[in-house]
């Protein structure tokens, strides 16, 4: 395909891969809100089951399309999904959000490197350093309070670390996965659907096993509280994962990753914005840096760049 081509068609994937980043942004918010009422574990539950009855039309849909192959990748991303989910609430629940957030700045690094390794991408001089500009500036903007405050040795918790550092690991695993059952001709829709049916046994086998009762009760006091679960069931699992899994195809792991940062600085400001808190000084430095990042590590032209085929959604 010729660069006309070529170029229209990569801006506009670049254009679309910001939009994951718009919806997950308040997620933390609207999980914050279910949480304090209902079990974390639960609300795993609740959130995954939505998503695998939105995309079981599109699983019977592509029945005839699946694969020992591709069918064997859409379960190790659902596994490593679920790993991670359950990994994040837990280290969450053990210590505290922006302690969690600092160790998650290595999800796009883990991201990028298995990238390299998996499907054997080329990392440009320009690309890294877009993605070091968005590492530097999410750090300044999540860890300098906690390094002013002395805050970092106060809340260091072992187990929480650990499981922190496992969802870093699997998280991005389970973008890869997704994208070589794509490749392997399984639509992404189809492909989240056995992810969210595993994710969602997965959570219901940790509820279990941990007996905490089901949040029947507090749902029915508080339907509202559906809302939040709706919304990341659909506008962050199904539609946002789906974009991002996409467009990594077209964009690389490296603007994904630079845009996992924005997603990060936008988490921050939206209370901000909504709540009335106040701006600091790092967080205008980080947020700068951040968008710098992304623009150097997106604004680049790929005139030889193969386009990738891609199954439908």
């Amino acid at each position: 395909m010729n660069k006309t081509k070529t170029m229209p068609h990569l801006w506009k994937w670049q254009l679309l891969a910001v939009l994951p980043a718009l919806l997950a942004a308040p997620n933390g918010m609207f999980v914050k809100i279910v949480t304090d009422d209902v079990s974390a574990v639960w609300l795993n539950v609740l959130r995954f089951f939505v998503s695998a009855l939105i995309v079981l039309p599109f699983v019977i849909m592509a029945r005839r399309r699946f694969t020992k192959k591709n069918l064997k990748y859409a379960v190790f991303s659902g596994l490593a999904y679920g790993v991670a989910v359950l990994s994040y609430t837990q280290a969450i629940s053990l210590s505290q959000a922006s302690y969690v957030s600092v160790i998650n700045l290595g999800i796009p690094i883990f991201l990028m490197v298995y990238s390299v390794y998996f499907t054997k991408e080329r990392v440009s001089r320009r690309a890294l350093l877009g993605i070091s500009f968005a590492a530097l500036g999410s750090f300044i903007v999540v860890a300098a309070p906690l390094l002013f405050s002395g805050g970092v040795t106060s809340t260091f918790h072992p187990l929480a670390t650990i499981l922190a550092l496992v969802n870093c690991a699997f998280f991005p695993l389970s973008v890869i996965m997704t994208k070589k059952a794509n490749e392997e001709g399984l639509p992404i829709s189809a492909s989240f659907g056995v992810s969210s049916t595993i994710i969602f046994l997965l959570s219901l086998f940790v509820a279990l096993v941990t007996g905490i009762a089901p949040p029947v009760e507090v749902f029915m006091n508080n339907p509202v509280l559906l809302l939040p679960v709706l919304y990341s069931a659909i506008l962050v699992y199904v539609v946002a994962k789906s974009i991002t899994v996409a467009s990594y195809r077209y964009i690389g792991s490296v603007a994904v990753g630079a845009l996992q940062y924005l997603e990060s600085f936008l988490s921050i400001i939206l209370p901000i914005i909504i709540l009335g808190e106040r701006m600091t000084l790092e967080m205008l430095i980080g947020g700068l840096l951040i968008l710098v990042g992304v623009i150097v590590s997106e604004l680049k032209l790929f005139p030889n760049r193969k386009r990738p085929e891609m199954e439908a959604l």
